[in-house]
């Protein structure tokens, strides 16, 4: 059957394709080899991202996005928008940030609406402008395992993160965060949302921070404590989450 070629004879038949878009977004939904060879094809080109931004896969479950440094975010945002709510992990690790809070928020709408809320593990870019829009995401996801938060900004506040966190009641499911880019908070910051993470009977949590963090020997031994009191599962300097060992659960589903 045509559906079993291999790579190889896909790769020749495409190529006689590139310029047919429609016939290649047909061919993205036969089956997931031949959506992995048709996808760098319709990636090649701004319109074709516009088109390809616009097709709707119905049963999709993950989307993990790496090291695509050119794509507007917005094509990504689109692309999200026209799932169909079976989505459980939208996963970035890659250096193409929204450019405006505007982008931010509306990204933070999309994910907020109910047929998202199957949505195990996400990451979210963080700006102090866009705080009421991850409020409510937070409020609406009772499934919630895992959180990436990117920040772009310098000395972002993670005291102001974590008073969010906490105020939302954010799912009680939730037990990893990962904080990516230049966060500052003290050692009492920390202690405060460890504490506060305990008296409201979450979730042991597993917390991974950027390499970037000045990690000092007050900061190891605050961590040692909350991790032999049970509050913290596992603590870490991460850059990807996907390659922590102790979270390779998270990339079964």
């Amino acid at each position: 059957m045509a559906s079993n070629l291999p790579v190889d004879c896909l790769d020749q038949i495409f190529k006689y394709l590139d310029d047919d878009v429609k016939a290649l977004r047909s061919c993205l939904l036969v089956n997931w080899k031949w959506c992995q060879t048709v996808v760098p094809i319709l990636w090649r080109e701004i319109s074709n991202l516009s088109q390809f931004a616009t097709t709707i896969f119905p049963k999709l479950e993950v989307l993990d996005i790496f090291w695509d440094e050119h794509t507007p975010f917005d094509i990504f945002t689109q692309f999200i928008e026209n799932t169909q709510g079976t989505l459980s992990r939208i996963y970035w690790n890659t250096d193409c940030p929204p450019n405006k809070p505007e982008e931010i928020r509306y990204y933070l709408d999309v994910i907020s609406r109910p047929k998202f809320t199957n949505l195990k593990f996400v990451t979210i870019w963080w700006n102090c402008l866009a705080n009421e829009k991850l409020m409510k995401f937070l409020t609406i996801h009772p499934h919630l395992q895992a959180l990436k938060i990117y920040t772009f900004t310098n000395k972002a506040n993670g005291k102001e993160l974590f008073d969010l966190l906490i105020r939302a009641n954010s799912p009680h499911s939730l037990k990893v965060l990962n904080l990516d880019g230049d966060w500052q908070f003290t050692n009492e910051d920390l202690e405060e949302f460890l504490d506060s993470w305990r008296s409201t009977g979450r979730n042991p949590l597993s917390f991974y921070i950027s390499s970037k963090y000045n990690i000092t020997p007050h900061f190891e031994t605050i961590i040692q404590r909350y991790r032999e009191e049970g509050i913290l599962k596992d603590f870490q300097k991460a850059e990807f989450l996907d390659e922590v060992e102790p979270l390779n659960y998270l990339w079964k589903y």
